[in-house]
């Protein structure tokens, strides 16, 4: 007989743990009939609780049970624009041609002439402050060239012939677009949780945006009769807000606190205060033995193999004959000298029990561990063919883990 203790990963629960030991024992029994599933569930006396009821949460109460149905803040929309400044621009190319007045002057052809006189040397006159407000002033003349020379603003034009809010999303565009390209220069922000975002506060980049509508022959602010480009950006708005904007997220700020906290705070618990988890481990380890379970594999996922790792490379237990974990991230946290119980550099003790390392390309979460123990750990690919996150919990339907757990185990 031998024993398989399963070591579960942040933010499980209970529920959760006997869940998966179940899928384990069911899926093993045919091929290992002699193994025992056991279960290491820590997170009851050790995971991450708000032990003051959310007191550190502002607005916690309130936000736990938000209005669903109120309507996007307009701010909301520029997460979509940072991204993707022609969003906009795009949404309203589609549709039916509009049918002008003949003889008028169209807001689009306005528009476009007036570009030209903004894009001339000094062109840009009073916009000129509101630009280096906004921080953008060496980028909104190309931004607007740029955009100006793409197919979606071509069709926009065509659709929102006549539409008064065309000059807006234009200047939306543009603003979004200098912002972008400020954003991708070396030593920007690219690939920073800001990326992309206007310099200084936002209310810099609403009155630049303002004015250029306006100087492209948009109505004055505040005035905007109802049109299509209205439309156009109130779904951008909450198309963002369904995204996860940061309005939408302020507004549910407890319910995702509620939702998040334990998978974040389970980690950073450990990280803080992991003798605890270990501690946990290790008497679920002797107490297995102590029951006549043979000798001990510990399946460790995610946050429960770094726990593994940190217990068997602190000291030996004699009960473990094998570590196995599985969407792992303890290679990771050993390669950058975050691993609580092994520094970078340092070797895994003598006597490491034998370590495999399962992990599947698509989970973001999981880390190869054989380039950095080579001669102490092997890593074993499987492919779930499911997206992440729904990779990282995938490896308990997979037959390939149960065929080598079968090969495996003592």
């Amino acid at each position: 007989m031998s024993t398989l203790l399963f070591v579960h990963g942040t933010g499980v629960r209970e529920a959760g743990v006997l869940a998966v030991v179940d899928v384990l024992a069911r899926r093993l029994a045919p091929l290992r009939p002699d193994v025992t599933v056991a279960a290491c569930s820590w997170g009851a006396e050790e995971g991450a609780r708000l032990n003051a009821g959310g007191a550190s949460v502002p607005d916690y109460e309130r936000t736990r049970a938000p209005d669903e149905e109120a309507e996007p803040d307009p701010v909301d929309a520029w997460l979509l624009l940072y991204a993707d400044p022609l969003y906009e621009l795009r949404l309203a190319g589609v549709g039916e041609a509009a049918d002008p007045p003949p003889g008028a002057v169209l807001p689009g052809e306005y528009a476009e002439e007036t570009v030209r006189s903004l894009l001339a040397p000094g062109g840009l006159g009073r916009l000129r402050t509101l630009a280096d407000t906004a921080g953008l002033t060496d980028r909104l003349p190309d931004a607007l060239a740029a955009v100006l020379d793409t197919d979606s603003w071509a069709d926009a034009r065509t659709e929102l012939a006549d539409d008064p809010g065309l000059p807006l999303l234009l200047a939306r565009a543009a603003v979004a677009e200098a912002a972008r390209q400020l954003s991708a220069e070396p030593g920007g922000r690219k690939g920073s949780p800001e990326a992309g975002a206007v310099e200084g506060d936002g209310r810099a980049r609403d009155e630049l945006v303002d004015a250029l509508a306006e100087a492209l022959g948009g109505p004055k602010p505040g005035t905007e009769p109802r049109s299509i480009a209205s439309r156009v950006g109130l779904l951008t708005a909450r198309t963002a807000l369904r995204l996860g904007a940061a309005r939408s997220v302020e507004r549910r700020r407890g319910a995702l606190t509620d939702a998040g906290h334990p998978a974040a705070g389970d980690i950073l618990r450990y990280l803080a205060r992991g003798d605890g988890i270990r501690a946990v481990l290790a008497r679920r380890i002797a107490q297995c033995a102590a029951d006549g379970g043979g000798p001990v594999t510990v399946l460790g996922h995610s946050l429960g193999g770094i726990a593994a790792v940190d217990l068997l490379a602190a000291g030996p237990q004699p009960e473990v004959a094998r570590l196995v974990t599985v969407g792992s991230q303890a290679p990771f946290l050993y390669e950058i000298g975050a691993l609580p119980g092994l520094p970078f550099g340092a070797a895994l003790r003598p006597g490491f029990p034998p370590w495999i390392n399962v992990y599947d390309r698509r989970d973001l979460l999981a880390f190869v561990a054989e380039p950095l123990f080579p001669d102490q750990a092997r890593d074993i690919p499987l492919d779930s063919r499911q997206p992440f996150p729904y990779a990282h919990s995938a490896y308990w339907s997979h037959p390939g883990l149960y065929t080598l757990l079968a090969r495996e185990l003592p």
